[in-house]
């Protein structure tokens, strides 16, 4: 249900999910398609849609390091995503 109304993949879930649980450290997209086991084409992918939506937002230094953090409207979502699933209801 959430997957269909925020159109976002079970690898986009996942990555808002691994971002929320780690905002205490700097997260750069790398590190994160390697931890989530995602490549990092597709992982910059989907995150580039994150972005798009307003979900992350990226800082860069250069191309080849994306540091990506979660906005205040993909920690809401996250958090959405939460009552869910303490609803039993499995996304």
């Amino acid at each position: 249900m959430i997957q269909k109304t925020t159109k976002l993949t079970r690898i986009g879930m996942e990555a808002v999910k691994h971002m929320y649980h780690n905002q205490s450290r700097l997260l750069y997209a790398s590190k994160v398609s390697r931890e989530i086991d995602v490549t990092y084409a597709h992982l910059v992918t989907i995150l580039n849609q994150l972005e798009e939506k307003g979900i992350i937002k990226y800082y860069t230094k250069d191309k080849r390091r994306k540091l990506i953090e979660l906005t205040n409207k993909g920690k809401q979502l996250y958090e959405l995503i939460l009552k869910f699933e303490s609803l039993g209801i499995t996304l």
